[in-house]
């Protein structure tokens, strides 16, 4: 039988704690990282190309964690919003894994996408969900034309402008259906497209846990 000195284990368990310190530190500086049975995903931490928030290449990197991670069962999330069409594709995957959500930070804009996907939707008393209209800039605009125009056969960009307004109005509709599905008042939809985009609607816990958007 082996005796390990007093100091020896008061080393030891100071040097697992430091460990344990150092790899929380780690993590917290990536934007993806898989701990026990959560996916935890910060968009607010830079890319190697200098990018944040909610880009397309985070949908490769939150699929393929997906599948190489089987028992993932819920992703927490923090971001102040991106891309919404990386958003809907990143949702999809949360509701085709049929996966929880948890607000540990604040989760604005595009971000509520994500969370609203959630099977069920938890979040820490300090984070805040933040909603408000889509923005699209004229740069955008420019560029999504020129990229689709061959594509669509977009003979002018007033054919682009009918096509946006068809493919907002569906979305729009899309998202009425969605969130009525897991309980959401009109009421409450309404809301979260009232704020203009150069501001947020940040509704209290108290009810978003009244209208069934936080369940638990």
């Amino acid at each position: 039988m082996v005796f390990y000195s007093r100091n020896y284990i008061k080393s030891f368990k100071i040097l697992m704690l430091t460990y344990i310190f150092l790899a929380i530190q780690t993590n917290a500086e990536e934007r993806f990282f898989v701990t026990n049975e959560t996916l935890f995903y910060n968009s607010e931490i830079e890319t190697s190309n200098g990018s944040f928030g909610i880009i397309f290449e985070d949908i490769d990197d939150f699929k393929t964690l997906l599948e190489q991670n089987i028992d993932i069962t819920k992703v927490s999330l923090t971001s102040l919003g991106g891309f919404v069409e990386a958003a809907y594709e990143i949702a999809d995957l949360i509701l085709d894994y049929n996966l929880d959500t948890h607000l540990e930070g604040d989760c604005e804009s595009a971000c509520t996408i994500l969370f609203l996907a959630g099977n069920k939707r938890t979040a820490k008393e300090e984070s805040k969900l933040g909603f408000h209209q889509t923005s699209y800039s004229e740069e955008s605009a420019k560029e999504e034309y020129e990229s689709m125009k061959d594509e669509m056969n977009f003979n002018s960009p007033f054919a682009y402008a009918a096509w946006v307004l068809e493919d907002t109005q569906e979305m729009i509709l899309n998202d009425l259906y969605f969130y009525q599905g897991i309980g959401m008042s009109l009421d409450f939809f309404i809301k979260t497209l009232e704020a203009p985009s150069d501001d947020m609607w940040y509704p209290d816990h108290s009810y978003l846990r009244e209208e069934g958007i936080i369940t638990d």
